[in-house]
This record gives C-alpha cells, structure tokens and sequence, in this order.
C-alpha cells in the first residue's frame, strides 16, 4: 500500500506532539488500538513518538497509518513497544 497526502487540516492538526503528562500510560493491552478510526499520538518505549490511525489490530501488533512529514504510511507497531498514547 502507498502513502497518502495528510489534508491541510491534518496537518495543521497533528503538527504538535503533546506533552508526556497529558498522555495516557498504557500496557499490553493498548487502549490505543480502541480508537479505530481516530487519530492517536503513540509515544514507544525508546522515545519517538509519532501520530497512528489504527485501522486493525492483533494479539501483539497495531495496524493502521503513521504520520511522517505530512504523509500517512501504513506501518505496523508492536503493542509491547507503546509507552503512552494520547
């Protein structure tokens, strides 16, 4: 699957990275992969952080679109690598 173009609005949107206290701890079970169909902000254990729109998710992994340089590219994120979401 290719990427596709971030609208101006996301953009504009996702251009911050919002604080590690306004985030929300999570574990293995990663409340993030709940929010189908929304944008969330994933902070991983080694500190990058970059904004997700989880379309599906397994036992182990999230699946779904990452947000890189106004850009939405499909990735893949293991759950036991997410620290915080917001």
């Amino acid at each position: 699957m290719k990427s596709k173009r971030a609208s101006a609005a996301q953009r504009r949107a996702f251009e911050y990275a919002p604080e590690d206290a306004a985030c929300q701890p999570t574990d293995a079970a990663c409340g993030a992969g709940a929010q189908h169909g929304c944008a969330v902000y994933l902070r991983l254990t080694d500190g990058r952080g970059f904004w997700f729109m989880p379309e599906g998710e397994t036992e182990k992994e999230l699946r779904g679109l990452a947000l890189y340089g106004g850009r939405w590219y499909p990735r893949r994120v293991p759950k036991i690598r997410i620290e915080r979401y917001y």
